[in-house]
């Protein structure tokens, strides 16, 4: 039964099902470490996990986790079923009875789902959309503009982390979708001096010595790119920066030989420009509060 629940999850991994739908192969590292994480969770019958074993169907699981620093409790329904409002009300009960004190779940559902409908009817609100697409996608697009030859991109640095945090910190307050947009700059600051201890390598966008672009572009342990951010000063908006970013970004996966990128946003700015790039919003996180 746990072999059919494995493969079960596995097929219906966002990043599984984007790979077969564009015919690219699904990076081995990943399926590797799927496929164990899938077994460990299936492996250990806690209360978090919910099945019908006569029936052989999955429903979710959920446990305490962290976004952008926050506790959360990370509820995970990859295979959306058809309920009724009643039974994904009682899901949410469900949720917050057996995990305390965490004040905000994060339910991990298909976009336009029944159940992502639901979740917004019970005063869910979005959280962002899980995008994901082909570095080769992104550059095709990319490589018919012309970037400005006075906008250099470097690596991020010590010299340039204020400046760097200003724009993460500016970019978010004046978004109104913005997921951020409520934190204070020291939490941006933060996240700037942890890449430049850990040496990530972030990139920034530099005009006369003054930083004015910022963007992430991380590999995670599965070899699957993923933009943990991607930001432009307010003043610098309109101009172009985002795609050289985003360009420079996909060059360097393509360097690192990485195929696949994703990415979670919530701001219109980002989600519009990433239909551009073939992004496909495949799953969504929708918050809701505990009363």
């Amino acid at each position: 039964m746990k072999k059919i629940l494995l493969d079960l999850l596995y097929d219906s991994s966002a990043l599984v099902k984007f790979c077969k739908s564009k015919g690219i192969s699904v990076p081995r590292k990943y399926s590797s470490i799927r496929k164990n994480d899938i077994k460990k969770s299936l492996s250990d019958e806690s209360i978090y996990t919910r099945h019908d074993e006569k029936k052989n169907k999955y429903f979710y699981q959920f446990f305490p986790s962290y976004d952008i620093g926050l506790r959360i409790i990370k509820v995970d329904v990859q295979v959306a079923p058809k309920w009724s409002l009643g039974e994904t009300k009682a899901m949410v009960e469900d949720v917050f009875n057996n995990v305390k004190r965490i004040k905000r779940a994060h339910f991990y559902v298909p976009v336009n789902s029944r159940l992502y409908n639901q979740l917004l009817d019970l005063g869910g609100r979005s959280r962002g959309e899980e995008l994901l697409a082909s570095v080769d996608d992104g550059l095709k697009y990319l490589s018919k503009y012309e970037y400005d030859k006075d906008v250099k991109v470097v690596k991020l640095n010590k010299d340039l982390s204020d400046e760097v945090a200003d724009i993460e910190y500016l970019a978010h307050k004046f978004s109104t979708t913005s997921r951020c947009e409520n934190f204070p700059r020291k939490m941006f600051l933060g996240f700037v001096e942890n890449l430049i201890k850990y040496n990530v390598d972030a990139l920034v966008a530099v005009e006369d010595g003054k930083a004015i672009g910022f963007v992430v572009p991380s590999i995670s342990r599965t070899n699957v790119g993923h933009i943990m951010s991607i930001s432009v000063h307010p003043d610098a908006q309109g101009r172009g920066v985002s795609k050289l970013l985003y360009n420079e970004a996909l060059k360097y996966y393509k360097k690192k030989k990485i195929s696949v990128y994703a990415g979670v946003s919530s701001t219109n700015e980002v989600l519009g420009f990433s239909k551009k790039l073939k992004r496909r919003a495949m799953f969504a996180y929708i918050e809701l509060i505990r009363k």
